[in-house]
Protein backbone atom coordinates (compact mmCIF):
# COMPACT_ATOMS: atom_id res chain seq x y z
CA UNK A 1 0.00 0.00 0.00
CA UNK A 2 2.65 2.29 0.61
CA UNK A 3 1.98 5.84 0.78
CA UNK A 4 -1.25 5.35 -0.92
CA UNK A 5 -2.94 4.64 2.38
CA UNK A 6 -4.57 7.58 3.87
CA UNK A 7 -7.43 8.27 6.35
CA UNK A 8 -10.45 9.83 5.54
CA UNK A 9 -11.78 12.46 7.70
CA UNK A 10 -14.40 14.31 5.72
CA UNK A 11 -17.31 12.68 4.95
CA UNK A 12 -17.94 11.52 1.19
CA UNK A 13 -21.47 10.52 -0.19
CA UNK A 14 -22.11 6.93 0.02
CA UNK A 15 -23.46 7.22 -4.08
CA UNK A 16 -20.24 9.18 -5.15
CA UNK A 17 -18.65 7.19 -7.46
CA UNK A 18 -15.26 6.42 -6.01
CA UNK A 19 -12.57 6.24 -8.93
CA UNK A 20 -15.09 7.04 -11.89
CA UNK A 21 -12.10 9.56 -13.28
CA UNK A 22 -10.14 6.62 -14.39
CA UNK A 23 -12.99 4.40 -15.76
CA UNK A 24 -12.48 1.64 -13.61
CA UNK A 25 -15.30 -0.87 -12.75
CA UNK A 26 -16.96 -0.72 -9.40
CA UNK A 27 -18.63 -2.56 -6.75
CA UNK A 28 -20.92 -1.47 -4.07
CA UNK A 29 -22.91 -2.88 -1.10
CA UNK A 30 -23.57 -2.49 2.37
CA UNK A 31 -23.79 -5.79 4.46
CA UNK A 32 -26.00 -5.64 8.07
CA UNK A 33 -24.17 -6.57 11.43
CA UNK A 34 -26.68 -8.46 12.35
CA UNK A 35 -27.63 -10.39 9.31
CA UNK A 36 -24.67 -12.42 9.52
CA UNK A 37 -25.06 -12.93 13.34
CA UNK A 38 -28.51 -14.16 11.85
CA UNK A 39 -26.80 -16.27 9.45
CA UNK A 40 -24.91 -18.15 11.83
CA UNK A 41 -27.70 -18.47 14.87
CA UNK A 42 -29.72 -20.25 12.01
CA UNK A 43 -27.40 -22.02 10.84
CA UNK A 44 -26.93 -23.52 14.20
CA UNK A 45 -30.38 -24.02 14.29
CA UNK A 46 -30.49 -26.01 11.28
CA UNK A 47 -27.62 -28.16 12.56
CA UNK A 48 -29.90 -29.07 16.00
CA UNK A 49 -33.07 -29.66 13.91
CA UNK A 50 -31.35 -31.84 10.95
CA UNK A 51 -28.88 -33.95 13.69
CA UNK A 52 -31.75 -34.70 16.50
CA UNK A 53 -33.67 -35.91 12.79
CA UNK A 54 -31.05 -37.92 11.64
CA UNK A 55 -30.28 -39.59 15.24
CA UNK A 56 -34.01 -40.38 15.97
CA UNK A 57 -34.67 -41.93 12.53
CA UNK A 58 -31.05 -42.92 11.01
CA UNK A 59 -28.76 -44.34 13.62
CA UNK A 60 -27.70 -46.49 15.69
CA UNK A 61 -27.70 -44.49 18.53
CA UNK A 62 -29.92 -45.77 21.45
CA UNK A 63 -31.54 -42.71 23.34
CA UNK A 64 -32.14 -44.39 26.61
CA UNK A 65 -28.64 -45.91 27.05
CA UNK A 66 -26.04 -43.52 26.13
CA UNK A 67 -23.00 -41.63 27.91
CA UNK A 68 -24.88 -38.50 28.03
CA UNK A 69 -27.90 -40.01 29.64
CA UNK A 70 -25.55 -42.38 31.79
CA UNK A 71 -23.96 -39.16 33.34
CA UNK A 72 -26.67 -36.82 33.62
CA UNK A 73 -29.59 -38.36 33.74
CA UNK A 74 -31.18 -36.51 30.69
CA UNK A 75 -30.06 -36.13 27.09
CA UNK A 76 -28.97 -32.41 25.90
CA UNK A 77 -28.81 -31.66 22.19
CA UNK A 78 -24.95 -32.83 22.01
CA UNK A 79 -26.48 -36.53 21.52
CA UNK A 80 -27.67 -35.13 18.36
CA UNK A 81 -24.37 -34.61 16.91
CA UNK A 82 -21.88 -37.51 18.19
CA UNK A 83 -22.51 -40.07 15.99
CA UNK A 84 -23.40 -41.17 12.20
CA UNK A 85 -25.37 -40.08 10.21
CA UNK A 86 -25.79 -36.74 11.90
CA UNK A 87 -21.78 -36.17 12.02
CA UNK A 88 -21.77 -36.34 7.83
CA UNK A 89 -24.27 -33.45 8.36
CA UNK A 90 -23.90 -31.19 10.80
CA UNK A 91 -20.01 -30.90 10.67
CA UNK A 92 -20.91 -29.14 7.15
CA UNK A 93 -23.97 -26.73 9.09
CA UNK A 94 -21.21 -26.04 11.15
CA UNK A 95 -18.90 -24.89 9.32
CA UNK A 96 -20.98 -22.50 7.20
CA UNK A 97 -22.44 -21.13 10.84
CA UNK A 98 -17.90 -20.35 11.82
CA UNK A 99 -17.92 -18.26 8.23
CA UNK A 100 -21.21 -16.41 9.13
CA UNK A 101 -19.75 -15.98 12.76
CA UNK A 102 -16.04 -14.59 11.24
CA UNK A 103 -17.99 -12.51 9.06
CA UNK A 104 -20.16 -11.02 11.63
CA UNK A 105 -17.10 -10.67 14.15
CA UNK A 106 -15.13 -9.02 11.89
CA UNK A 107 -17.99 -6.50 10.66
CA UNK A 108 -18.54 -6.07 14.07
CA UNK A 109 -14.72 -5.33 14.43
CA UNK A 110 -15.04 -2.90 11.70
CA UNK A 111 -17.89 -0.90 13.33
CA UNK A 112 -15.74 -0.66 16.40
CA UNK A 113 -12.51 1.08 14.23
CA UNK A 114 -14.67 3.43 12.59
CA UNK A 115 -15.99 4.56 16.05
CA UNK A 116 -12.76 4.53 17.29
CA UNK A 117 -11.27 6.81 14.91
CA UNK A 118 -14.71 9.04 14.72
CA UNK A 119 -13.63 9.86 18.46
CA UNK A 120 -16.89 7.57 19.76
CA UNK A 121 -15.00 4.91 21.18
CA UNK A 122 -11.85 5.70 23.15
CA UNK A 123 -8.04 3.96 22.20
CA UNK A 124 -8.84 1.79 25.85
CA UNK A 125 -12.13 0.06 24.93
CA UNK A 126 -10.74 -0.26 20.74
CA UNK A 127 -7.89 -2.31 22.45
CA UNK A 128 -9.89 -4.39 24.42
CA UNK A 129 -12.66 -4.90 21.96
CA UNK A 130 -9.95 -5.89 19.63
CA UNK A 131 -8.53 -8.25 21.79
CA UNK A 132 -12.08 -9.76 22.07
CA UNK A 133 -12.49 -10.09 18.93
CA UNK A 134 -9.99 -12.46 18.68
CA UNK A 135 -10.67 -14.57 21.12
CA UNK A 136 -14.12 -14.96 20.29
CA UNK A 137 -12.88 -15.86 16.60
CA UNK A 138 -10.19 -18.70 18.63
CA UNK A 139 -13.35 -19.79 20.45
CA UNK A 140 -16.10 -19.80 17.44
CA UNK A 141 -13.07 -21.64 15.15
CA UNK A 142 -12.21 -23.75 18.20
CA UNK A 143 -15.78 -25.08 18.35
CA UNK A 144 -15.69 -27.32 15.62
CA UNK A 145 -13.05 -29.83 17.41
CA UNK A 146 -16.19 -31.34 19.36
CA UNK A 147 -16.49 -33.12 16.09
CA UNK A 148 -13.04 -34.30 16.39
CA UNK A 149 -13.24 -36.32 19.29
CA UNK A 150 -16.16 -38.39 20.07
CA UNK A 151 -16.88 -38.85 23.29
CA UNK A 152 -16.82 -42.41 24.24
CA UNK A 153 -12.74 -42.01 23.51
CA UNK A 154 -12.65 -38.61 25.76
CA UNK A 155 -15.37 -36.74 27.49
CA UNK A 156 -13.45 -34.03 28.64
CA UNK A 157 -11.75 -33.21 25.10
CA UNK A 158 -15.48 -33.65 23.61
CA UNK A 159 -16.55 -31.17 25.65
CA UNK A 160 -14.13 -28.86 26.27
CA UNK A 161 -14.75 -27.06 22.89
CA UNK A 162 -18.37 -26.83 23.65
CA UNK A 163 -17.12 -25.15 27.43
CA UNK A 164 -15.01 -22.32 25.20
CA UNK A 165 -18.11 -21.72 23.05
CA UNK A 166 -20.30 -21.56 26.08
CA UNK A 167 -17.90 -18.50 27.41
CA UNK A 168 -17.30 -16.89 23.71
CA UNK A 169 -21.43 -16.58 23.25
CA UNK A 170 -21.29 -14.77 26.85
CA UNK A 171 -18.39 -12.44 26.03
CA UNK A 172 -20.36 -11.19 22.67
CA UNK A 173 -23.55 -10.81 24.78
CA UNK A 174 -20.94 -8.72 27.34
CA UNK A 175 -19.36 -6.79 24.27
CA UNK A 176 -22.54 -5.81 22.52
CA UNK A 177 -24.55 -4.77 25.31
CA UNK A 178 -21.84 -2.35 26.46
CA UNK A 179 -21.95 -1.40 22.71
CA UNK A 180 -25.20 -0.30 22.38
CA UNK A 181 -25.52 0.98 25.40
CA UNK A 182 -22.39 3.01 24.89
CA UNK A 183 -22.86 4.10 21.26
CA UNK A 184 -25.13 1.89 19.66
CA UNK A 185 -28.19 3.37 21.09
CA UNK A 186 -26.77 7.20 21.40
CA UNK A 187 -29.46 8.23 19.68
CA UNK A 188 -32.67 6.29 20.68
CA UNK A 189 -34.13 7.80 24.07
CA UNK A 190 -34.32 4.68 26.56
CA UNK A 191 -35.76 4.65 29.59
CA UNK A 192 -33.91 4.06 32.59
CA UNK A 193 -35.30 0.85 33.62
CA UNK A 194 -34.95 -0.41 29.87
CA UNK A 195 -31.39 0.24 30.27
CA UNK A 196 -31.18 -1.27 33.57
CA UNK A 197 -33.21 -4.64 31.94
CA UNK A 198 -30.78 -5.12 29.49
CA UNK A 199 -27.82 -5.44 32.09
CA UNK A 200 -29.59 -7.46 34.47
CA UNK A 201 -30.54 -9.68 31.47
CA UNK A 202 -26.74 -9.97 30.20
CA UNK A 203 -25.55 -10.53 34.00
CA UNK A 204 -28.14 -13.52 34.47
CA UNK A 205 -26.70 -15.31 31.14
CA UNK A 206 -23.42 -14.95 32.49
CA UNK A 207 -24.32 -16.85 35.62
CA UNK A 208 -26.43 -19.62 33.38
CA UNK A 209 -23.29 -20.37 30.99
CA UNK A 210 -21.29 -20.14 34.17
CA UNK A 211 -23.60 -22.68 35.50
CA UNK A 212 -23.42 -24.87 32.74
CA UNK A 213 -19.73 -25.17 32.69
CA UNK A 214 -19.68 -26.40 36.33
CA UNK A 215 -22.40 -29.12 35.93
CA UNK A 216 -20.23 -30.22 32.93
CA UNK A 217 -17.17 -30.31 35.24
CA UNK A 218 -18.67 -31.90 37.96
CA UNK A 219 -20.10 -34.47 35.85
CA UNK A 220 -17.44 -35.20 33.56
CA UNK A 221 -14.38 -34.50 35.95
CA UNK A 222 -15.54 -35.24 38.80
CA UNK A 223 -18.36 -37.64 38.17
CA UNK A 224 -20.93 -35.67 40.93
CA UNK A 225 -23.33 -34.67 37.55
CA UNK A 226 -26.43 -32.14 39.04
CA UNK A 227 -29.81 -33.50 39.62
CA UNK A 228 -31.46 -33.55 36.42
CA UNK A 229 -34.27 -31.48 36.89
CA UNK A 230 -31.58 -28.69 37.59
CA UNK A 231 -29.25 -30.48 34.80
CA UNK A 232 -32.52 -29.83 32.39
CA UNK A 233 -33.24 -26.51 33.65
CA UNK A 234 -29.73 -24.95 32.89
CA UNK A 235 -30.05 -26.47 29.03
CA UNK A 236 -33.50 -24.55 28.51
CA UNK A 237 -31.98 -21.72 30.29
CA UNK A 238 -29.14 -21.39 28.53
CA UNK A 239 -30.52 -22.45 25.36
CA UNK A 240 -33.50 -19.43 25.26
CA UNK A 241 -30.72 -16.84 26.54
CA UNK A 242 -27.39 -17.68 24.36
CA UNK A 243 -29.21 -18.76 21.34
CA UNK A 244 -32.99 -18.46 21.33
CA UNK A 245 -33.35 -14.95 21.94
CA UNK A 246 -30.25 -13.40 20.37
CA UNK A 247 -31.50 -14.86 16.76
CA UNK A 248 -34.94 -13.19 17.54
CA UNK A 249 -33.29 -10.04 18.19
CA UNK A 250 -31.06 -10.28 15.01
CA UNK A 251 -34.05 -11.04 12.89
CA UNK A 252 -35.69 -8.32 14.43
CA UNK A 253 -32.89 -5.76 13.59
CA UNK A 254 -32.10 -6.91 10.10
CA UNK A 255 -36.02 -6.43 9.23
CA UNK A 256 -35.93 -3.74 10.67
CA UNK A 257 -33.36 -2.42 9.00
CA UNK A 258 -35.54 -3.47 5.59
CA UNK A 259 -38.55 -1.24 7.00
CA UNK A 260 -38.08 2.69 6.38
CA UNK A 261 -41.33 3.10 8.87
CA UNK A 262 -39.02 1.65 11.96
CA UNK A 263 -36.62 5.01 11.31
CA UNK A 264 -34.58 2.76 13.52
CA UNK A 265 -30.51 3.59 13.42
CA UNK A 266 -29.68 0.09 12.09
CA UNK A 267 -26.07 0.15 11.55
CA UNK A 268 -24.18 -1.21 8.36
CA UNK A 269 -20.68 -1.37 6.94
CA UNK A 270 -20.77 -0.04 3.14
CA UNK A 271 -18.09 -1.49 0.90
CA UNK A 272 -16.92 0.29 -2.00
CA UNK A 273 -14.64 -1.43 -4.48
CA UNK A 274 -12.81 -0.72 -8.17
CA UNK A 275 -9.95 -1.78 -9.59
CA UNK A 276 -7.40 0.48 -7.78
CA UNK A 277 -9.04 1.11 -4.37
CA UNK A 278 -11.50 -0.41 -1.91
CA UNK A 279 -13.25 1.65 0.65
CA UNK A 280 -15.06 0.27 3.74
CA UNK A 281 -17.58 2.78 5.41
CA UNK A 282 -20.23 2.81 7.78
CA UNK A 283 -23.83 4.10 7.08
CA UNK A 284 -23.54 6.91 4.36
CA UNK A 285 -20.34 7.94 5.71
CA UNK A 286 -16.95 6.88 4.43
CA UNK A 287 -14.25 7.63 7.49
CA UNK A 288 -11.97 4.88 7.21
CA UNK A 289 -8.99 3.36 4.87
CA UNK A 290 -8.21 3.55 1.41
CA UNK A 291 -6.86 0.16 0.34
CA UNK A 292 -4.47 0.70 -2.67
CA UNK A 293 -2.52 -1.67 -4.58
Amino acid sequence: MGDKTELLLEPVDSDQNIGAQERHASLSFNLLVDEARLGAYLMFALEIVVGKFLTTYYSDVDLEHNMIKDIYGYNNACVYFDDPPATYVAIAIQTIATLFFCLYLGLRWTRIWLHHHDGLISRFRYRVYTVETLIELFGIIYAMQWFAVHPAKNFFMHTLPFSILIIVLAMMSVSNTVYCLNVGWRHLNLPTWFRYLVIAYVALECVVSAQKIYFQFNGIVLGHPPDPFYGRANDLMWMTMALYLPTLSAAFQTWAARDSRLKLPIESVNIKMTGHTGVVGLDRHILSMVLAE
